[in-house]
């Protein structure tokens, strides 16, 4: 809990979550970072998650989320869902916003609980 308010102190301008365009101190770690990895994770030295520095203290969106959308943002795929229909599988909570904001013309969120709130 006190990391969590920690890691909200903008130390410079160094970290910005493109999500919610704070500026946190740093990013949290999944769980205890590194030091809680399994041993074959740091063994097979797999490219994946950082794992020290994945979730805003503020929004609470994860790393993968935060590249996902800088990906879709870059190559013109968030902006070229307007109007058309989109079938999203295990969607994101955050991302899930931002594509539901383009304006699609039909948006199906294929999850366990497709009928949440965006």
């Amino acid at each position: 809990m006190v990391q969590a308010i920690l890691a909200r102190v903008p130390l410079g301008r160094k970290h910005r979550c493109v999500v919610c365009e704070h500026h946190p101190g740093a990013f949290l770690p999944y769980r205890k970072g590194k030091r809680d990895a399994p041993p074959l994770l740091a063994a097979l030295d797999m490219v994946g998650s950082d794992i020290d520095h994945f979730e805003c203290p503020w929004c609470g969106c994860h790393d993968r989320e935060r590249h996902l959308l800088i990906y879709m943002r870059a190559t013109g795929i968030l902006a070229g869902l307007r109007g058309k229909r989109v079938l999203h599988f295990a969607p994101e909570r955050h991302l899930s916003r931002f594509i539901a904001e383009t304006g699609p013309a039909k948006y199906v969120r294929c999850d366990l609980y497709p009928r949440s709130p965006i």
